[in-house]
């Protein structure tokens, strides 16, 4: 899943419906109706998928695409929301601002390459 969903972020069309249908796959059998992965507690998968949370909407916007939108992935955004507001991840989130520039930056280095070839 992280390859597909960083393929998205270095090439805007390819890689976007799989990325799509991934995401569609952990909202529905993965998260269901519950708060978190395991429940009404945060628990080790969403420890786990913390990433999507806390990297997958910068990610996103650095690439120039949506990939968590409320009306794509409701349950998953609103978790992913959940999630970052837990004091204890909340208290540890990188600066996003700093984390969109780095991935801006990274982004160009890499495909700028490729569309000089």
């Amino acid at each position: 899943m992280i390859i597909k969903i960083f393929f998205v972020y270095f090439n805007k069309v390819k890689g976007t419906k799989e990325a799509e249908e991934l995401l569609k796959t952990i909202e529905e059998y993965g998260l269901g109706d519950k708060e978190f992965f395991g429940g009404e507690e945060l628990g080790l998968t969403d420890i786990a998928y913390g990433w999507i949370a806390c990297w997958l909407d910068v990610l996103a916007e650095a690439a120039g695409v949506e990939m968590l939108g409320p009306q794509s992935f409701p349950r998953l955004q609103a978790w992913a929301e959940r999630f970052k507001q837990l004091p204890l991840i909340k208290d540890n989130l990188p600066d996003r601002h700093k984390m969109l520039t780095f991935f801006k930056s990274r982004r160009e280095k890499i495909i700028a390459p490729a569309a000089t070839s």
